[in-house]
């Protein structure tokens, strides 16, 4: 009986060490898989909006978050997608939009085991003109989407521009700029000047 549980013991030392050394390696990967995209969302925040960028967030999410002791990131995730895919550019959108990604930064810094907290996530810096860019780029969505609809109408003028002003036309120090250069014409028949 003891040389059956010594035959047992060798042959399943192995396999046992194998099953754990698979588990441990699954697990640091999932940890890395999940830092890895707490730092894109981190480093590309604020420009989140591409279909194709949110469909991979969103998978990565949905697998990576799937246990139930990661509920708060997957709840976080989810009010902040939803408020991605609102149609509205206010400025209260953009705030809304931008405390919900403060959440879900903060739900999956605590899951990764970073100590961030969520005034240093607000106190992150983000240029502006990142937002003004983002801001910018709904509101001509917009619009382009209204004139498409046939709710804004393109205005076309035959009248040529304003001639500019006395202001635009000086040069430097107030003085009047050059007459621009005369270029000879050249083509066929034509001679080139000397």
């Amino acid at each position: 009986m003891e040389a059956l549980v010594q035959i047992l013991a060798v042959v399943a030392s192995p396999i046992i060490a194998l099953w754990v050394n698979t588990v441990v390696t699954e697990h640091k990967e999932k940890r890395r898989r999940k830092q890895q995209l707490f730092q894109s969302l981190w480093l590309t925040r604020g420009h989140l909006g591409t279909s194709g960028r949110l469909e991979f967030y969103k998978n990565e999410f949905d697998e990576l978050y799937a246990d139930d002791s990661s509920k708060r990131v997957v709840e976080a995730w989810r009010a902040y997608r939803a408020q991605l895919h609102e149609d509205s550019i206010s400025p209260e959108s953009f705030i809304v939009r931008d405390n919900l990604l403060i959440d879900l930064l903060y739900e999956m810094s605590r899951a990764v085991g970073y100590s961030f907290d969520r005034q240093h996530i607000m106190q992150a810096y983000a240029p502006q003109g990142y937002a003004d860019a983002d801001a910018d780029g709904q509101i001509i969505r917009g619009s382009v989407l209204e004139l498409l609809h046939g709710q804004r109408a393109l205005r076309i003028s035959t009248e040529p521009p304003a001639a500019p002003t006395a202001e635009l036309s000086l040069g430097v120090q107030g003085q009047p700029p050059p007459e621009p250069a005369t270029l000879p014409v050249l083509g066929p028949g034509r001679e080139t000047e000397s």
